[in-house]
């Protein structure tokens, strides 16, 4: 009787997986509202084995990792995502598609945890097998390429991922034509990295082509969209438009709520960067409360050590020392020194910077010996 009924419930199992996986899946395409409805549903029933076909498993991970990912849970998306690989590579193997595609996906996750070391060789080895089994040219292929260009941004490879992006916009410009959603984004990631070569004038010009056209393609408020603004609006902080790059971090911020929510990372990286025109234009209020907001933001997504989080931490030391706030300011400024030397590591450029902006906040507390011993050490990595 024992060993009837649980193959009946084998049997049961196997068909909700099928039925969820499909559904949730099917959703994830069309509608995000009904996806979050079948979330719970899809999380209850993942750790269930369907041994005539894991496949449904896999696609089910899959999908929830990318509803995660796309919610801005990060660490539920990569532990999800794992699983996915996982679930392909020993049913399918390694090179088999679905199992890059798991592959390729967590490389991404992983790049937004912050993790860029670990998604730069997990990408690399995707790119790999693409190469070798689509071809180079082939458009899966190239989102590989893009995805390992981003990395390599956030890395400061900047002449690395120079290369990347004008092989990826090549691709999609010859295949896609200039119009199509993934040029125009292979188009601002080339103009993002631009502006880091401090190249304002090509990267401004670039920025504002794409923002044009995002206007006459895709509806209003769209993610490509926004992000077009965003990186125009860098570009323009940058050459000290600011005016201009207030009124389209305003409007960043404004739509990544409506399309994401008020604490959604990518929502606190538009909040940044409107802090940061505040900044510039020397309104230290409005950029300290913009700044609080993004903290307690990350605070609550449990993200207090990813590198957005520590860079809006450092930022509003800064602001705070140039209020005036010194003690304040230095207390935060210690914090995230002992964050970015565990996190990115002691020699670590943005360690670095931060060890410097204490420095100044500490010999204005008229901490001397401190402030110069601080100083030689940013010296003697900077030199070495």
């Amino acid at each position: 009787m024992r060993s009837w009924l649980s193959g009946r419930k084998a049997k049961y199992e196997s068909l909700a997986l099928k039925v969820v996986a499909a559904s949730f899946s099917k959703h994830g395409r069309e509608d995000r509202d009904e996806q979050k409805l079948l979330l719970p549903h899809a999380k209850a029933i993942q750790d269930y084995v369907d041994r005539d076909n894991n496949f449904n498993l896999g696609e089910l991970l899959y999908t929830i990792a990318s509803y995660e990912f796309q919610a801005g849970r990060y660490d539920a998306a990569a532990k999800c995502c794992l699983g996915t690989y996982e679930n392909h590579a020993l049913f399918s193997g390694e090179s088999n598609i679905d199992t890059l595609h798991s592959a390729g996906l967590l490389g991404v996750i992983q790049r937004h945890q912050g993790r860029y070391e670990e998604a730069r060789w997990l990408l690399e080895d995707v790119l790999k097998h693409k190469e070798s089994i689509l071809g180079a040219d082939d458009l899966d292929t190239i989102d590989t390429v893009c995805d390992i260009s981003d990395v390599l941004e956030q890395q400061g490879h900047l002449e690395g991922s120079k290369v990347l992006a004008e092989r990826a916009l090549a691709a999609r410009r010859s295949r896609l034509g200039d119009f199509d959603q993934k040029t125009l984004e292979s188009q601002m990631h080339l103009a993002l990295v631009l502006r880091k070569q401090a190249k304002y004038r090509e990267a401004e010009m670039l920025s504002r082509e794409v923002l044009e056209r995002c206007g006459r393609t895709l509806p209003q408020g769209h993610q490509v969209t926004l992000k077009s603004a965003y990186a125009l609006a860098e570009v323009l902080c940058e050459s000290g438009q600011l005016d201009e790059a207030v009124t389209l971090s305003k409007i960043v911020v404004e739509g990544r709520k409506l399309l994401f929510s008020d604490h959604h990372p990518q929502t606190s990286l538009a909040i940044t960067n409107l802090a940061l025109g505040y900044t510039l234009k020397v309104e230290l209020e409005r950029a300290e409360q913009l700044y609080q907001e993004v903290c307690k933001s990350y605070d609550k997504c449990s993200r207090q050590n990813s590198p957005d989080t520590l860079q809006a931490h450092h930022n509003l030391a800064v602001v705070l020392r140039d209020q005036g706030k010194l003690d304040e300011a230095a207390h935060t400024a210690r914090h995230i020194l002992t964050c970015r030397e565990q996190v990115l590591g002691p020699e670590d450029l943005s360690t670095m910077d931060t060890a410097l902006d204490l420095a100044i906040t500490l010999e204005l507390l008229k901490s001397y010996a401190e402030a110069e011993s601080l100083t030689l050490r940013v010296l003697a990595v900077l030199l070495n």
